[in-house]
Protein backbone atom coordinates (compact mmCIF):
# COMPACT_ATOMS: atom_id res chain seq x y z
CA UNK A 1 0.00 0.00 0.00
CA UNK A 2 1.59 3.26 -1.13
CA UNK A 3 1.90 6.21 1.21
CA UNK A 4 0.16 9.37 0.09
CA UNK A 5 2.39 12.15 -1.21
CA UNK A 6 1.55 15.87 -1.40
CA UNK A 7 -0.90 16.56 -4.23
CA UNK A 8 -1.77 12.92 -4.91
CA UNK A 9 -5.20 11.77 -6.00
CA UNK A 10 -6.40 9.37 -3.36
CA UNK A 11 -8.98 6.93 -4.81
CA UNK A 12 -10.89 4.11 -3.14
CA UNK A 13 -8.50 3.20 -0.35
CA UNK A 14 -5.47 2.53 -2.53
CA UNK A 15 -3.11 4.72 -0.53
CA UNK A 16 -2.64 5.56 3.11
CA UNK A 17 -1.03 7.82 5.65
CA UNK A 18 0.24 6.34 8.91
CA UNK A 19 0.20 8.53 12.01
CA UNK A 20 2.27 8.30 15.16
CA UNK A 21 1.90 10.01 18.49
CA UNK A 22 2.56 13.71 18.35
CA UNK A 23 2.80 13.89 14.56
CA UNK A 24 -0.44 15.61 13.65
CA UNK A 25 -0.88 15.99 9.90
CA UNK A 26 -2.98 18.67 8.21
CA UNK A 27 -4.84 17.49 5.13
CA UNK A 28 -6.70 19.63 2.58
CA UNK A 29 -9.17 18.10 0.10
CA UNK A 30 -9.08 19.84 -3.27
CA UNK A 31 -11.53 17.69 -5.27
CA UNK A 32 -14.29 15.29 -4.46
CA UNK A 33 -16.65 12.99 -6.34
CA UNK A 34 -19.02 10.10 -5.63
CA UNK A 35 -19.39 8.75 -2.10
CA UNK A 36 -16.31 10.58 -0.92
CA UNK A 37 -15.35 10.69 2.70
CA UNK A 38 -12.22 9.78 4.57
CA UNK A 39 -12.10 6.93 7.05
CA UNK A 40 -9.69 6.72 9.94
CA UNK A 41 -9.42 3.08 10.87
CA UNK A 42 -8.52 1.92 14.36
CA UNK A 43 -8.07 -1.80 14.83
CA UNK A 44 -9.68 -2.40 18.21
CA UNK A 45 -9.19 -6.15 17.97
CA UNK A 46 -5.40 -6.09 17.60
CA UNK A 47 -4.96 -2.81 19.41
CA UNK A 48 -7.50 -2.75 22.25
CA UNK A 49 -5.99 0.36 23.85
CA UNK A 50 -7.71 2.65 21.41
CA UNK A 51 -6.28 6.17 21.38
CA UNK A 52 -8.39 9.24 21.67
CA UNK A 53 -8.62 11.19 18.44
CA UNK A 54 -7.58 14.81 18.54
CA UNK A 55 -9.25 16.54 15.61
CA UNK A 56 -9.50 20.07 14.35
CA UNK A 57 -11.12 21.67 11.34
CA UNK A 58 -13.59 18.89 10.43
CA UNK A 59 -16.52 16.93 11.75
CA UNK A 60 -15.77 13.61 13.41
CA UNK A 61 -18.31 10.82 12.92
CA UNK A 62 -18.12 7.29 14.31
CA UNK A 63 -19.26 4.70 11.78
CA UNK A 64 -20.29 1.08 12.18
CA UNK A 65 -20.55 -1.86 9.82
CA UNK A 66 -24.20 -1.08 9.14
CA UNK A 67 -23.24 2.21 7.49
CA UNK A 68 -21.08 0.45 4.93
CA UNK A 69 -18.07 2.43 6.09
CA UNK A 70 -16.14 -0.41 7.68
CA UNK A 71 -13.09 -1.48 5.68
CA UNK A 72 -11.09 -4.68 6.16
CA UNK A 73 -13.38 -6.27 8.76
CA UNK A 74 -14.94 -5.62 12.11
CA UNK A 75 -13.34 -3.34 14.64
CA UNK A 76 -12.56 -0.48 12.31
CA UNK A 77 -14.47 2.73 12.69
CA UNK A 78 -14.16 6.51 12.92
CA UNK A 79 -14.53 8.80 9.95
CA UNK A 80 -13.94 12.37 8.96
CA UNK A 81 -16.64 13.67 6.61
CA UNK A 82 -15.24 16.53 4.59
CA UNK A 83 -16.08 18.88 1.77
CA UNK A 84 -13.76 20.40 -0.82
CA UNK A 85 -11.58 23.16 0.51
CA UNK A 86 -11.79 22.23 4.20
CA UNK A 87 -8.80 21.07 6.19
CA UNK A 88 -8.42 18.83 9.20
CA UNK A 89 -5.68 17.58 11.49
CA UNK A 90 -5.52 14.15 13.10
CA UNK A 91 -3.21 13.40 16.05
CA UNK A 92 -3.52 10.12 17.97
CA UNK A 93 -2.89 10.34 21.69
CA UNK A 94 -0.63 7.29 21.82
CA UNK A 95 1.86 5.70 19.48
CA UNK A 96 0.11 3.17 17.24
CA UNK A 97 1.81 0.28 15.42
CA UNK A 98 2.34 0.86 11.71
CA UNK A 99 -0.74 -0.07 9.71
CA UNK A 100 -3.23 0.37 12.56
CA UNK A 101 -4.29 3.93 11.89
CA UNK A 102 -4.67 4.78 8.25
CA UNK A 103 -6.30 7.40 6.09
CA UNK A 104 -8.42 6.10 3.25
CA UNK A 105 -11.18 7.20 0.93
CA UNK A 106 -14.16 5.09 -0.08
CA UNK A 107 -14.89 7.32 -3.05
CA UNK A 108 -12.41 9.44 -4.98
CA UNK A 109 -10.95 12.39 -3.13
CA UNK A 110 -8.03 14.62 -3.95
CA UNK A 111 -5.97 15.37 -0.85
CA UNK A 112 -3.00 17.60 -0.27
CA UNK A 113 -0.84 16.66 2.71
CA UNK A 114 1.10 19.41 4.45
CA UNK A 115 4.53 19.12 2.84
CA UNK A 116 7.72 18.42 4.78
CA UNK A 117 10.43 21.07 4.96
CA UNK A 118 13.87 19.87 6.03
CA UNK A 119 16.84 21.79 7.38
CA UNK A 120 18.56 21.75 3.98
CA UNK A 121 15.43 23.00 2.23
CA UNK A 122 16.05 26.21 4.17
CA UNK A 123 19.87 26.33 4.22
CA UNK A 124 22.10 25.24 1.32
CA UNK A 125 25.02 22.96 2.20
CA UNK A 126 27.90 21.27 0.36
CA UNK A 127 27.25 17.82 1.87
CA UNK A 128 24.79 16.48 4.40
CA UNK A 129 24.79 13.03 6.03
CA UNK A 130 22.14 12.17 8.59
CA UNK A 131 19.87 9.50 10.03
CA UNK A 132 16.97 11.93 9.57
CA UNK A 133 15.57 13.48 6.39
CA UNK A 134 17.27 16.80 5.63
CA UNK A 135 15.49 17.70 2.37
CA UNK A 136 11.97 17.01 1.16
CA UNK A 137 13.21 15.34 -2.03
CA UNK A 138 15.82 13.13 -0.31
CA UNK A 139 14.79 9.49 -0.66
CA UNK A 140 17.53 7.48 1.07
CA UNK A 141 19.66 7.85 4.17
CA UNK A 142 21.90 4.78 4.05
CA UNK A 143 22.83 1.81 1.92
CA UNK A 144 23.29 -1.17 4.19
CA UNK A 145 25.01 -4.54 3.74
CA UNK A 146 23.68 -7.39 5.84
CA UNK A 147 26.04 -9.95 7.30
CA UNK A 148 23.96 -13.03 6.51
CA UNK A 149 24.57 -12.99 2.74
CA UNK A 150 26.25 -9.61 1.96
CA UNK A 151 23.14 -8.39 0.13
CA UNK A 152 22.71 -4.60 0.09
CA UNK A 153 19.65 -2.37 0.23
CA UNK A 154 18.91 1.35 0.38
CA UNK A 155 17.11 2.47 3.53
CA UNK A 156 14.96 5.57 3.32
CA UNK A 157 12.73 7.45 5.72
CA UNK A 158 9.52 6.74 7.60
CA UNK A 159 6.52 9.04 7.89
CA UNK A 160 8.21 10.84 10.78
CA UNK A 161 11.08 11.78 8.41
CA UNK A 162 13.56 9.59 10.27
CA UNK A 163 15.53 6.53 9.20
CA UNK A 164 13.07 3.73 8.39
CA UNK A 165 14.25 1.39 11.11
CA UNK A 166 11.38 -1.03 10.48
CA UNK A 167 12.56 -1.61 6.91
CA UNK A 168 16.17 -1.70 8.11
CA UNK A 169 15.62 -4.46 10.66
CA UNK A 170 13.36 -6.39 8.29
CA UNK A 171 16.23 -6.44 5.80
CA UNK A 172 19.15 -7.11 8.15
CA UNK A 173 17.40 -9.44 10.59
CA UNK A 174 17.05 -9.41 14.37
CA UNK A 175 19.01 -12.51 15.33
CA UNK A 176 22.13 -12.45 17.46
CA UNK A 177 24.37 -12.96 14.43
CA UNK A 178 22.67 -10.31 12.23
CA UNK A 179 24.73 -7.20 11.58
CA UNK A 180 24.09 -4.28 9.24
CA UNK A 181 27.05 -2.36 7.81
CA UNK A 182 26.88 1.06 6.14
CA UNK A 183 28.34 0.96 2.64
CA UNK A 184 26.97 4.38 1.63
CA UNK A 185 25.84 7.32 3.73
CA UNK A 186 23.90 9.32 1.18
CA UNK A 187 24.54 13.01 0.67
CA UNK A 188 21.13 14.65 1.05
CA UNK A 189 22.08 18.02 -0.44
CA UNK A 190 21.41 16.89 -4.00
CA UNK A 191 25.11 17.27 -4.86
CA UNK A 192 25.64 13.50 -4.97
CA UNK A 193 28.78 13.51 -2.81
CA UNK A 194 27.97 10.31 -0.93
CA UNK A 195 30.24 8.98 1.82
CA UNK A 196 31.18 5.42 0.89
CA UNK A 197 33.44 2.49 1.64
CA UNK A 198 33.45 -0.73 -0.37
CA UNK A 199 35.98 -2.42 1.94
CA UNK A 200 33.93 -4.62 4.24
CA UNK A 201 36.33 -4.45 7.17
CA UNK A 202 36.11 -0.64 7.19
CA UNK A 203 32.32 -0.26 7.13
CA UNK A 204 30.63 1.16 10.26
CA UNK A 205 27.61 -0.50 11.87
CA UNK A 206 23.97 0.55 12.05
CA UNK A 207 22.61 -2.84 13.26
CA UNK A 208 24.65 -4.82 15.79
CA UNK A 209 23.73 -8.39 16.78
CA UNK A 210 20.18 -7.90 15.51
CA UNK A 211 19.60 -4.63 17.39
CA UNK A 212 19.44 -1.11 16.01
CA UNK A 213 22.42 1.05 16.98
CA UNK A 214 20.95 4.04 18.81
CA UNK A 215 21.89 7.11 20.78
CA UNK A 216 19.37 9.05 22.84
CA UNK A 217 16.50 7.07 21.30
CA UNK A 218 17.42 7.64 17.66
CA UNK A 219 19.37 5.62 15.11
CA UNK A 220 23.12 6.15 14.92
CA UNK A 221 26.08 4.98 12.84
CA UNK A 222 28.74 3.26 14.94
CA UNK A 223 32.40 3.80 14.08
CA UNK A 224 34.09 1.32 16.38
CA UNK A 225 37.64 2.62 16.11
CA UNK A 226 40.27 1.28 13.69
CA UNK A 227 39.75 0.94 10.76
CA UNK A 228 36.25 2.36 10.14
CA UNK A 229 35.75 5.34 7.79
CA UNK A 230 33.48 6.63 5.04
CA UNK A 231 35.04 8.57 2.17
CA UNK A 232 33.65 11.33 -0.05
CA UNK A 233 35.01 13.54 -2.82
CA UNK A 234 37.32 16.13 -1.32
CA UNK A 235 35.82 19.54 -0.55
CA UNK A 236 38.14 22.50 -1.03
CA UNK A 237 36.69 24.92 1.52
CA UNK A 238 39.50 27.47 1.49
CA UNK A 239 40.41 29.73 4.40
CA UNK A 240 37.00 31.27 5.10
CA UNK A 241 33.25 30.94 4.78
CA UNK A 242 32.63 27.38 5.84
CA UNK A 243 30.55 25.89 8.61
CA UNK A 244 30.34 22.32 9.96
CA UNK A 245 27.82 20.68 12.30
CA UNK A 246 28.39 17.26 13.90
CA UNK A 247 26.05 15.26 16.15
CA UNK A 248 28.39 12.72 17.69
CA UNK A 249 29.33 10.81 20.82
CA UNK A 250 32.88 9.63 21.44
CA UNK A 251 33.19 6.34 23.30
CA UNK A 252 36.97 6.02 23.21
CA UNK A 253 39.12 5.84 26.34
CA UNK A 254 42.53 6.71 24.86
CA UNK A 255 43.97 8.90 22.11
CA UNK A 256 41.60 11.09 20.06
CA UNK A 257 39.00 10.88 17.29
CA UNK A 258 39.67 12.09 13.76
CA UNK A 259 36.14 13.36 13.16
CA UNK A 260 37.02 14.66 9.69
CA UNK A 261 40.18 13.96 7.69
CA UNK A 262 41.56 14.92 4.30
CA UNK A 263 44.33 16.27 2.12
CA UNK A 264 46.80 13.57 3.26
CA UNK A 265 46.52 14.75 6.84
CA UNK A 266 46.77 18.48 6.09
CA UNK A 267 43.08 18.68 7.07
CA UNK A 268 41.89 17.21 10.36
CA UNK A 269 39.43 17.72 13.18
CA UNK A 270 40.95 15.95 16.19
CA UNK A 271 38.65 15.55 19.20
CA UNK A 272 40.46 15.01 22.51
CA UNK A 273 38.70 14.74 25.87
CA UNK A 274 38.83 18.49 26.56
CA UNK A 275 40.37 19.87 23.37
CA UNK A 276 39.11 20.33 19.82
CA UNK A 277 42.06 20.75 17.47
CA UNK A 278 41.56 21.77 13.85
CA UNK A 279 44.25 21.53 11.18
CA UNK A 280 43.97 23.90 8.22
CA UNK A 281 46.78 23.28 5.72
CA UNK A 282 48.41 21.41 8.62
CA UNK A 283 48.38 24.51 10.85
CA UNK A 284 46.90 23.59 14.23
CA UNK A 285 44.20 25.65 15.97
CA UNK A 286 43.26 24.41 19.46
CA UNK A 287 40.13 25.14 21.48
CA UNK A 288 39.40 24.09 25.04
CA UNK A 289 36.05 22.31 25.27
CA UNK A 290 34.05 20.63 28.03
CA UNK A 291 34.73 16.94 28.61
CA UNK A 292 32.51 15.17 26.13
CA UNK A 293 33.35 11.46 26.19
CA UNK A 294 30.36 9.11 26.37
CA UNK A 295 27.86 11.96 25.96
CA UNK A 296 25.97 12.96 22.83
CA UNK A 297 27.14 16.39 21.65
CA UNK A 298 26.49 18.98 18.97
CA UNK A 299 29.73 20.55 17.77
CA UNK A 300 29.85 23.46 15.34
CA UNK A 301 33.09 24.49 13.59
CA UNK A 302 32.85 27.87 11.93
CA UNK A 303 35.16 29.86 9.66
CA UNK A 304 33.47 33.17 8.93
CA UNK A 305 34.02 35.50 5.99
CA UNK A 306 36.78 37.31 7.92
CA UNK A 307 38.78 34.07 8.43
CA UNK A 308 37.70 33.91 12.08
CA UNK A 309 37.72 30.30 13.29
CA UNK A 310 35.39 29.37 16.16
CA UNK A 311 34.13 26.22 17.89
CA UNK A 312 30.76 25.83 19.58
CA UNK A 313 29.74 22.97 21.86
CA UNK A 314 26.02 22.50 22.43
CA UNK A 315 25.38 26.06 21.31
CA UNK A 316 28.04 27.71 23.46
CA UNK A 317 31.26 29.17 22.07
CA UNK A 318 34.42 27.53 23.41
CA UNK A 319 37.71 29.36 23.67
CA UNK A 320 38.57 32.49 21.70
CA UNK A 321 38.14 33.03 17.97
CA UNK A 322 41.37 32.51 16.05
CA UNK A 323 42.38 33.77 12.61
CA UNK A 324 43.18 31.35 9.78
CA UNK A 325 46.29 32.16 7.78
CA UNK A 326 45.53 33.61 4.34
CA UNK A 327 45.42 31.07 1.49
CA UNK A 328 45.42 28.07 3.82
CA UNK A 329 42.63 25.62 3.10
CA UNK A 330 40.43 23.10 4.89
CA UNK A 331 39.84 20.14 2.53
CA UNK A 332 37.97 17.25 4.18
CA UNK A 333 37.39 13.96 2.33
CA UNK A 334 36.39 11.38 4.95
CA UNK A 335 34.43 10.75 8.12
CA UNK A 336 37.12 9.17 10.27
CA UNK A 337 40.41 7.93 8.81
CA UNK A 338 40.63 4.36 7.54
CA UNK A 339 43.47 2.35 8.99
CA UNK A 340 44.26 4.79 11.78
CA UNK A 341 43.90 4.08 15.49
CA UNK A 342 42.72 7.69 15.73
CA UNK A 343 39.68 7.32 13.50
CA UNK A 344 36.25 7.83 15.05
CA UNK A 345 35.53 5.58 18.02
CA UNK A 346 31.90 6.39 18.75
CA UNK A 347 28.47 7.16 17.32
CA UNK A 348 27.65 9.67 14.57
CA UNK A 349 24.10 10.76 13.72
CA UNK A 350 24.59 13.82 11.54
CA UNK A 351 27.39 15.73 9.82
CA UNK A 352 26.64 18.72 7.61
CA UNK A 353 29.30 20.78 5.85
CA UNK A 354 28.42 24.19 4.43
CA UNK A 355 30.74 25.91 1.95
CA UNK A 356 29.43 29.33 2.94
CA UNK A 357 29.45 31.63 5.96
CA UNK A 358 26.51 30.55 8.14
CA UNK A 359 27.49 32.53 11.23
CA UNK A 360 24.30 34.60 11.01
CA UNK A 361 22.25 31.38 10.83
CA UNK A 362 24.17 29.41 13.45
CA UNK A 363 21.54 29.67 16.18
CA UNK A 364 18.73 28.68 13.83
CA UNK A 365 20.65 25.70 12.44
CA UNK A 366 21.70 24.49 15.89
CA UNK A 367 18.16 24.89 17.20
CA UNK A 368 16.80 22.78 14.35
CA UNK A 369 19.35 20.03 15.07
CA UNK A 370 18.83 20.11 18.83
CA UNK A 371 15.04 20.05 18.48
CA UNK A 372 15.29 16.79 16.58
CA UNK A 373 18.03 15.04 18.56
CA UNK A 374 17.32 16.53 22.04
CA UNK A 375 21.03 16.97 22.82
CA UNK A 376 21.05 19.84 25.33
Amino acid sequence: MALLQPGDLFPNGTASIEFTSGSGTTITPFSQSGNAYVVFETDLINNPNEPTKSLSGATFTSLTASTGAVIDGAGYHAAIVTSPGSSFTFTPSVNIPAGRVLLRATGNIGLDVASFTGLLDTFTAAVGYSVRQLRADATSSLRVRRSSDDAEQDIGFNTSNELDTTALLAFVGTGGSDNGFVTIWYDQTGNGNDATNATETQQPLVVSAGALVTENGKAAVEFDGNPYALNFTELNLGDNSWFINAVYKSTRTTLEDYLLYGDSGQTRIRMYTTTARMYVSNVSYSFTIDSHRNTQQLFTFEADASKGLSVYQNGTEKGTEQTIATNDSFNPSSLGQAGSSRTIDGLVQEIIIFNSDQSANRTGIETNINTHFSIF
